[in-house]
Protein backbone atom coordinates (compact mmCIF):
# COMPACT_ATOMS: atom_id res chain seq x y z
CA UNK A 1 0.00 0.00 0.00
CA UNK A 2 1.40 3.35 -1.03
CA UNK A 3 0.02 6.86 -0.78
CA UNK A 4 -1.13 6.73 -4.42
CA UNK A 5 -3.54 3.83 -3.94
CA UNK A 6 -5.00 4.94 -0.58
CA UNK A 7 -7.52 7.40 -1.97
CA UNK A 8 -9.98 4.70 -3.02
CA UNK A 9 -10.10 2.60 0.15
CA UNK A 10 -11.60 4.02 3.37
CA UNK A 11 -9.85 1.38 5.55
CA UNK A 12 -6.49 2.36 4.10
CA UNK A 13 -7.29 6.02 4.80
CA UNK A 14 -7.81 5.07 8.45
CA UNK A 15 -4.43 3.32 8.44
CA UNK A 16 -2.83 6.43 6.94
CA UNK A 17 -4.30 8.58 9.72
CA UNK A 18 -3.03 6.09 12.30
CA UNK A 19 0.44 6.06 10.66
CA UNK A 20 0.66 9.85 10.83
CA UNK A 21 -0.40 9.81 14.50
CA UNK A 22 2.07 7.04 15.39
CA UNK A 23 4.82 8.79 13.43
CA UNK A 24 4.31 11.95 15.46
CA UNK A 25 4.38 10.04 18.74
CA UNK A 26 7.17 7.55 18.05
CA UNK A 27 9.51 9.05 15.44
CA UNK A 28 12.21 9.52 18.06
CA UNK A 29 11.89 5.86 19.08
CA UNK A 30 12.74 4.95 15.48
CA UNK A 31 15.80 7.21 15.67
CA UNK A 32 14.39 9.87 13.32
CA UNK A 33 15.62 13.43 13.64
CA UNK A 34 13.08 16.24 13.52
CA UNK A 35 14.11 17.01 9.93
CA UNK A 36 13.61 13.37 8.93
CA UNK A 37 10.23 13.35 10.68
CA UNK A 38 9.10 16.50 8.85
CA UNK A 39 10.21 15.08 5.52
CA UNK A 40 8.63 11.67 6.08
CA UNK A 41 5.38 13.18 7.35
CA UNK A 42 5.24 15.45 4.29
CA UNK A 43 6.12 12.69 1.79
CA UNK A 44 3.35 10.50 3.18
CA UNK A 45 0.79 13.25 2.58
CA UNK A 46 2.05 14.79 -0.66
CA UNK A 47 3.51 13.42 -3.89
CA UNK A 48 4.60 16.53 -5.75
CA UNK A 49 8.29 17.39 -5.27
CA UNK A 50 7.61 21.14 -5.51
CA UNK A 51 5.03 20.90 -2.72
CA UNK A 52 7.39 18.80 -0.59
CA UNK A 53 10.19 21.34 -1.13
CA UNK A 54 7.83 24.20 -0.24
CA UNK A 55 6.57 22.57 2.98
CA UNK A 56 9.92 21.30 4.26
CA UNK A 57 12.16 24.08 2.99
CA UNK A 58 14.58 21.40 1.76
CA UNK A 59 16.07 21.32 -1.72
CA UNK A 60 15.25 18.41 -4.01
CA UNK A 61 18.82 17.18 -3.61
CA UNK A 62 18.49 17.16 0.20
CA UNK A 63 15.11 15.41 0.01
CA UNK A 64 16.51 12.66 -2.21
CA UNK A 65 19.56 12.33 0.04
CA UNK A 66 17.43 12.07 3.20
CA UNK A 67 15.06 9.52 1.64
CA UNK A 68 18.05 7.47 0.52
CA UNK A 69 19.45 7.57 4.05
CA UNK A 70 16.09 6.43 5.49
CA UNK A 71 16.02 3.53 3.00
CA UNK A 72 19.59 2.54 3.89
CA UNK A 73 18.61 2.53 7.56
CA UNK A 74 15.67 0.29 6.55
CA UNK A 75 13.20 2.70 8.11
CA UNK A 76 11.20 3.08 4.90
CA UNK A 77 10.59 1.36 1.60
CA UNK A 78 10.43 3.98 -1.14
CA UNK A 79 9.66 3.69 -4.85
CA UNK A 80 10.24 6.72 -7.08
CA UNK A 81 7.11 5.96 -9.11
CA UNK A 82 4.82 4.99 -6.20
CA UNK A 83 6.17 6.79 -3.13
CA UNK A 84 6.60 5.45 0.39
CA UNK A 85 5.24 2.01 1.21
CA UNK A 86 2.91 2.63 4.14
CA UNK A 87 2.61 -0.96 5.40
CA UNK A 88 6.27 -1.54 6.43
CA UNK A 89 6.40 1.85 8.14
CA UNK A 90 3.13 1.08 9.93
CA UNK A 91 4.57 -2.22 11.22
CA UNK A 92 7.70 -0.45 12.50
CA UNK A 93 5.59 2.20 14.25
CA UNK A 94 3.35 -0.44 15.84
CA UNK A 95 6.47 -2.22 17.11
CA UNK A 96 7.73 1.09 18.56
CA UNK A 97 4.38 1.66 20.27
CA UNK A 98 4.38 -1.89 21.57
CA UNK A 99 7.86 -1.46 23.05
CA UNK A 100 6.82 1.63 25.03
CA UNK A 101 3.48 0.47 26.43
CA UNK A 102 3.18 -1.81 29.44
CA UNK A 103 2.22 -5.33 28.34
CA UNK A 104 -1.00 -5.31 30.34
CA UNK A 105 -2.11 -2.03 28.76
CA UNK A 106 -1.44 -3.43 25.28
CA UNK A 107 -3.57 -6.48 26.00
CA UNK A 108 -6.39 -4.44 27.50
CA UNK A 109 -6.41 -2.16 24.44
CA UNK A 110 -6.43 -5.13 22.11
CA UNK A 111 -9.32 -6.85 23.84
CA UNK A 112 -11.32 -3.61 24.00
CA UNK A 113 -10.80 -3.06 20.27
CA UNK A 114 -10.82 -6.66 19.04
CA UNK A 115 -14.06 -6.29 17.08
CA UNK A 116 -12.82 -3.12 15.39
CA UNK A 117 -9.32 -4.30 14.64
CA UNK A 118 -8.87 -7.98 13.78
CA UNK A 119 -5.42 -7.18 12.39
CA UNK A 120 -3.53 -6.72 15.66
CA UNK A 121 -3.44 -9.75 17.87
CA UNK A 122 -1.01 -8.97 20.64
CA UNK A 123 -2.56 -11.56 22.94
CA UNK A 124 -1.71 -14.32 20.47
CA UNK A 125 1.87 -15.38 20.80
CA UNK A 126 3.99 -18.43 20.11
CA UNK A 127 5.98 -20.21 22.80
CA UNK A 128 9.40 -21.10 21.41
CA UNK A 129 11.57 -23.75 23.08
CA UNK A 130 15.11 -22.43 23.38
CA UNK A 131 18.35 -24.09 24.39
CA UNK A 132 17.57 -22.87 27.90
CA UNK A 133 13.97 -22.12 28.79
CA UNK A 134 11.07 -20.93 26.66
CA UNK A 135 10.94 -17.68 24.71
CA UNK A 136 7.87 -15.88 23.42
CA UNK A 137 7.38 -14.67 19.88
CA UNK A 138 4.71 -12.23 18.66
CA UNK A 139 2.66 -13.29 15.65
CA UNK A 140 4.63 -10.81 13.52
CA UNK A 141 7.73 -12.97 14.09
CA UNK A 142 9.53 -10.66 16.54
CA UNK A 143 10.62 -12.06 19.87
CA UNK A 144 9.27 -10.55 23.07
CA UNK A 145 11.95 -8.33 24.59
CA UNK A 146 13.48 -9.34 27.90
CA UNK A 147 11.76 -6.38 29.54
CA UNK A 148 8.35 -7.44 28.19
CA UNK A 149 9.06 -11.05 29.18
CA UNK A 150 9.73 -9.90 32.76
CA UNK A 151 6.46 -7.92 32.68
CA UNK A 152 4.64 -11.05 31.52
CA UNK A 153 6.22 -13.12 34.30
CA UNK A 154 5.10 -10.53 36.86
CA UNK A 155 1.56 -10.53 35.45
CA UNK A 156 1.43 -14.34 35.43
CA UNK A 157 2.69 -14.46 39.04
CA UNK A 158 -0.01 -11.97 40.03
CA UNK A 159 -2.61 -14.15 38.32
CA UNK A 160 -1.29 -17.34 39.94
CA UNK A 161 -1.48 -15.75 43.39
CA UNK A 162 -5.04 -14.54 42.86
CA UNK A 163 -6.53 -17.40 40.80
CA UNK A 164 -8.91 -19.88 42.33
CA UNK A 165 -9.19 -23.33 40.74
CA UNK A 166 -13.00 -23.27 40.69
CA UNK A 167 -13.09 -19.86 38.98
CA UNK A 168 -10.66 -21.11 36.34
CA UNK A 169 -12.79 -24.18 35.66
CA UNK A 170 -15.91 -22.02 35.44
CA UNK A 171 -14.17 -19.64 32.99
CA UNK A 172 -13.06 -22.59 30.85
CA UNK A 173 -16.64 -23.95 30.74
CA UNK A 174 -17.97 -20.50 29.78
CA UNK A 175 -15.35 -20.07 27.05
CA UNK A 176 -15.93 -23.58 25.75
CA UNK A 177 -19.66 -22.85 25.45
CA UNK A 178 -18.84 -19.98 23.05
CA UNK A 179 -19.57 -21.29 19.51
CA UNK A 180 -16.65 -19.31 18.06
CA UNK A 181 -14.25 -21.22 20.31
CA UNK A 182 -15.62 -24.57 19.11
CA UNK A 183 -14.96 -23.56 15.51
CA UNK A 184 -11.36 -22.56 16.29
CA UNK A 185 -10.53 -25.53 18.54
CA UNK A 186 -12.46 -28.61 17.40
CA UNK A 187 -12.27 -31.53 19.77
CA UNK A 188 -11.09 -34.85 18.49
CA UNK A 189 -13.44 -37.84 18.95
CA UNK A 190 -11.62 -39.16 22.01
CA UNK A 191 -11.96 -35.82 23.81
CA UNK A 192 -15.67 -35.62 22.92
CA UNK A 193 -16.26 -39.07 24.49
CA UNK A 194 -14.37 -38.12 27.64
CA UNK A 195 -16.22 -34.83 28.01
CA UNK A 196 -19.65 -36.57 27.78
CA UNK A 197 -18.94 -38.82 30.74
Amino acid sequence: MTRKNIRSNPNEKQILIKVLDLLLRYHRHLGLSHEQYILLHTCIQYEDMTTIEDITGFSEQKIVSMLTELMEQQLIVYHAEKGIEIEPLYEKLLAAERSTLPLREMLVREYQNKNQNERQQIGRVELVPMKEGIAIRWLDGNMLTLEKTRELIDELNTYIKSAVKEELQQTNRRLFADPRRKERYPLNDRMKKVSRT
